[in-house]
Formats: C-alpha cells, structure tokens, sequence
C-alpha cells in the first residue's frame, strides 16, 4: 500500500518537474492548479488508502484539486490584475493633479 502511493507522488513529481521546466515563471492559475493537484492527490491517496485503492484515490484527489486549484488560481490572477488597473489609475490621476496644481501655482504668482 505504502509502495503504491509513494508510486502516485514520484509520478507527480515527474510531471510537476517537467512543467516547472518551461522557461517562463508559473503564473497564479498553474501555481494553482499545481498546488491543488498535490494536496488533492496526497489527500485522496490517504482517503484512498483507507478504503483499500490508494491509487484511485490519488488520481480522483488529483484531478479534483486540479480543476479547484485552477479555479482559485484564476480568481487570484483576476485580483491581480483589478488591482493592478488600479494602482496605475491612481497613480496617472496623482500625476494629472500635480501637474494642474503647478500651473495653479504659476498662474497666482
């Protein structure tokens, strides 16, 4: 039994290595859906390994924390970006004001 889930996380390390391996940084939705795919394939082969089928477990864990992951990722990197469109709104108004409140200042003088 210990044999098999050892089997399931040495497959998960193979492929989380090789998609770590493709030259750019992982955005927030692959980090997420990375993420879930390991908790959730950790948990369903312990959930799995009590009924008997840690393998099946693993896989059902995995794929479900996959999609999760993903989704939560995505809504991160949704956040990110408002936030972002934000930051340099507030910063392009900051910008105008000064500038208008220098001409205000010459114009007085």
């Amino acid at each position: 039994m210990f044999a098999k889930i050892m089997k399931v996380f040495v497959v998960l390390l193979i492929v989380g290595s090789t998609a770590a391996c493709s030259g750019e940084p992982l955005n927030t939705r692959e980090k997420g859906a990375l993420w879930g795919t390991a908790l959730g394939a950790g948990g369903g082969a312990i959930i799995g390994a009590a009924t008997g089928s840690p393998g099946t477990g693993a896989l059902i864990g995995g794929a479900t924390g996959l999609v999760g992951g993903a989704l939560i990722g995505d809504y991160m990197m949704g956040q990110e970006r408002r936030s972002y469109r934000h930051a340099r709104l507030v910063r392009r108004h900051r910008s105008h004001y000064a500038r208008r409140h220098l001409e205000y200042e010459q114009a007085v003088e």
